[in-house]
């Protein structure tokens, strides 16, 4: 029998702040990575774009034995990009929404959102990043659309990882 590598991501930290009076302190998502360690969790997603202080928090933990056990969530856009590198991250959770719906909400055509997720994941690999790509409401977006954007940034990402986090089901 065959056997396949299982990859765990967590997002605890990024998706997990954005519920409503949720928040964690400092050592309590220190506490959390060592903890995702232990567990044998492959990477910690971690958003530098948050705050100040939590791009402080990330360089401090980047720092450590956890670096190769942290990535950094970055939206589709250059300054994000460097805000990865500024906390010595060294992989990029690059994400943009891929669904039709979303991309109107946010007055981007098809064309303009696959030319940015293009420059941002090579502007990311130039920076030497590891890149990962996250296609936001990807359970909702044209498989047809998601395939053309894959195939234009496969030689550039490590995995495309689907995320469904808008809560429009």
């Amino acid at each position: 029998m065959k056997t396949e590598q299982l990859y765990v991501f967590d997002s605890t930290l990024r998706d997990g702040e954005q519920q409503p009076r949720l928040s964690f302190r400092d050592d309590e998502k220190i506490a959390w990575c060592y903890r995702m360690e232990e567990l044998g969790i492959f990477e910690v997603d971690l958003m530098p774009s948050i705050d100040e202080h939590e791009r402080m928090l990330i360089k401090m933990l980047n720092d450590t034995r956890l670096r190769d056990k942290l990535g950094a969530a970055t939206m589709v856009h250059r300054k994000y990009v460097d805000q990865a590198v500024e906390v010595n991250a060294r992989v990029a959770y690059t994400f943009v929404h891929v669904s039709d719906k979303l991309m109107e909400a946010r007055g981007k055509t098809r064309e303009q959102n696959t030319l940015d997720i293009v420059d941002c994941v090579q502007y990311a690999n130039d920076q030497g990043l590891i890149v990962d790509f996250c296609g936001g409401d990807g359970t909702r977006a044209d498989m047809g659309y998601l395939g053309e954007v894959l195939a234009e940034i496969a030689p550039m990402i490590r995995f495309y990882q689907p995320c469904d986090t808008s809560g429009n089901m």
